[in-house]
């Protein structure tokens, strides 16, 4: 449309605030301008990768947003926008940086979508994205995980993670399936749990014998915007041994007794169906939809 402006994203603007609004306006969430500016200078993001649409009022009508994943992946953003915003604005927006995108040579395009994002599925799944993984989310109350029975018979043991685990750590990293498909390299393991993990303490370690099996730590995370959430902040499981969940998860639960954080409840995110969603039934958590994976899979 002629009288629709583009623009790259640039710092001192007020595009964070542009994109927050539209976001939030549109999910209901409480994303901050302050969150956004913070996560753009972390990521060291690339300008092309965060595109707004004016109208020749300069009214903000629309912003996309995409991000690389791994040298393979890139992540492309919904086009949020106003009620009144032009579709060919959107569609625009959406197809310049899937043309960018491509450009880069990447195996796929993914989106995390939540699901009671319907229209937002159907924009996808019409331009050809197919869902991959359906994520659930598991709640768990501090209290009752802590103290919950476990299997006798279990032949795991745990211990806190130190400096001196970097290398188990990393190692469990590499192993672990979704951070293989992630592609993240050595240098990013290595500040990652030395410099995060490690610095924030809680982080647990289960082993069998002199083998590690996995490893997680608790984080309550406190956006500047919204209400502080309890998660796991990073898992890492040796294949086959799912089954060590139930010690690690109880694990983690004393380490958050321990912080004082009793009143979240904690969440953890996992594809329907996985082997160590089948560990956690037996603690009754509250399932609920969460985030699915679409992907847009490139022919090479």
């Amino acid at each position: 449309m002629e009288n629709v402006k583009y623009k790259f994203y640039e710092s001192g603007l007020g595009f964070e605030r542009i994109q927050a609004d539209l976001f939030n306006s549109n999910t209901g969430s409480k994303v901050s301008a302050v969150d956004i500016e913070q996560k753009i200078i972390r990521d060291k993001k690339d300008p092309r990768l965060l595109r707004y649409a004016f109208s020749k009022e300069d009214k903000p009508l629309a912003y996309i947003q995409a991000s690389q994943v791994s040298s393979t992946v890139f992540y492309l953003g919904y086009p949020w926008c106003t009620a009144d915003c032009p579709p060919d604005v959107q569609n625009k927006l959406f197809s310049d940086m899937l043309v960018y995108l491509k450009s880069k040579n990447p195996n796929e395009i993914q989106y995390w979508i939540n699901a009671q994002w319907s229209q937002v599925q159907e924009f996808f799944t019409k331009r050809g994205f197919t869902l991959k993984v359906k994520g659930l989310d598991y709640s768990f109350d501090i209290e009752k995980l802590s103290t919950q029975k476990l299997d006798e018979k279990m032949n795991y043991k745990s211990r806190l993670a130190t400096i001196s685990d970097m290398d188990s750590l990393i190692e469990l990293g590499r192993v672990d399936k979704e951070l293989q498909e992630a592609g993240l390299t050595e240098e990013f393991f290595q500040d990652y749990f030395k410099n995060k993990v490690l610095k924030d303490g809680h982080c647990v370690i289960i082993s069998q014998e002199s083998q590690d099996v996995c490893a997680s730590a608790p984080l309550l995370d406190q956006p500047a915007s919204d209400k502080p959430t309890l998660v796991l902040r990073f898992t890492a499981t040796r294949p086959g041994f799912e089954d060590s969940w139930p010690l690690l998860l109880t694990e983690i639960a004393n380490e958050c007794k321990m912080a004082g954080w009793t009143r979240y409840p904690l969440h953890f995110n996992t594809e329907e169906g996985s082997e160590i969603a089948k560990t956690l039934v037996q603690f009754e958590p509250k399932i609920t939809d969460n985030y699915s994976l679409f992907t847009l899979e490139l022919a090479k």
